[in-house]
C-alpha cells in the first residue's frame, strides 16, 4: 500500500446516518469514534453488548437487535462493518459499495474504501494520522506526542486566537491583514516550536495589531504549556490504534 494513494479528508456527518454492523467491542470503539461529529448512529447486530454504552453525542443512537440485512444501508451516508464474521464484513462492504456507500470493515484492511486514523482533538482543533495501515501503533504514538504539544489547559488560548482572526479578517486592509496574521503566527511558532526560550507570549494590545482600534486583546499572555502528561477522559491508558482500512480495488 503507497501512502500517495490515499486522500486524507474531514467528513462532516453532523445529521447524517452512520450504520455499524455488530454489536462487540469493535462496534463500541467505532460508536465512540462518531459521538463528536452529531451523527445519527444506527448500530444493527442479533446481540449487542450494552455494558459500558453511555451515548452523549448530539445525533440521534438506534440500537436494532437483528441481523444485517442490505435494507438497513438506505439512507446510509457511511457503513462500519464490524460483526465477528469476515465474510460477514466483506459481504457489507460489497453491498455498500454496489450504492455508492463507503464503508469499512473493521481490521480488515484489503476490503474497506477508508483507513480511521489516530486523532488528537484539542478545542478547534483537529488532527488526525495514518501510516496506511503499515503501523498502526506508531500512529498512536504520534497521537500521543501531539497531545503534549497541545495540552487540555491550551483549548481556551486556541479559542481566543481563532477569534483574533476572525476579527483581524474584518477590520484591517489587506496589506496590514497579511502583517497582522504574519506576527500572530510567529508567536504560535515561538510558543510550541522554541520551548527552550523558556516561555514565550501571543500578545495583542487593546488597540489591536498594528494599532487598529477594538480588536485587541488586553493583557492576553500565555506561558508554556504545563505539564506534559495529558489523558484524555474515556481514552484508554495504551495508545488507541488505528484502523487500518483499504479495500482491495
Amino acid at each position: 500500500r503507497n501512502m500517495r494513494e490515499l486522500y486524507p479528508v474531514f467528513m462532516k456527518l453532523s445529521g447524517r446516518t452512520v450504520l455499524i454492523a455488530g454489536g462487540g467491542k469493535l462496534a463500541r470503539q467505532k460508536l465512540a469514534t462518531l459521538e463528536p461529529t452529531g451523527a445519527d448512529v444506527v448500530v444493527a447486530a442479533p446481540r449487542i453488548d450494552r455494558h459500558g454504552l453511555d451515548w452523549r453525542g448530539a445525533g440521534r443512537l438506534t440500537l436494532l437487535t437483528r441481523p444485517y440485512g442490505c435494507d438497513l444501508l438506505e439512507g446510509c451516508a457511511l457503513v462500519f462493518a464490524a460483526t465477528d464474521d469476515p465474510a460477514v464484513n466483506r459481504r457489507i462492504v460489497a453491498d455498500a459499495g454496489a450504492r455508492g456507500i463507503l464503508a469499512n470493515a473493521v481490521d480488515d484492511p484489503e476490503f474497506c474504501d477508508f483507513y480511521t486514523p489516530a486523532v488528537a482533538r484539542r478545542a478547534g482543533v483537529t488532527i488526525a494520522i495514518s501510516t496506511a495501515g503499515g503501523f498502526p501503533g506508531f500512529s498512536g504514538v504520534l497521537r500521543e506526542i501531539l497531545e503534549r504539544l497541545l495540552p487540555d489547559g491550551d483549548g481556551a488560548m486556541l479559542e481566543e486566537l481563532f477569534a483574533l482572526r476572525g476579527a483581524l479578517r474584518h477590520s484591517l486592509d489587506p496589506e496590514r491583514r497579511r502583517k497582522a496574521m504574519g506576527e500572530l503566527i510567529e508567536g504560535v511558532k515561538r510558543r510550541y516550536l522554541e520551548p527552550h526560550h523558556g516561555g514565550s507570549e501571543i500578545e495583542a494590545d487593546e488597540n489591536g495589531p498594528d494599532g487598529h482600534e477594538g480588536h485587541g486583546m488586553t493583557g492576553t499572555k500565555y506561558g508554556r504549556a504545563g505539564d506534559p502528561d495529558v489523558t484524555e477522559e474515556g481514552r484508554d491508558p495504551a495508545p488507541a490504534p488505528e484502523s487500518a482500512n483499504h479495500r482491495n480495488g
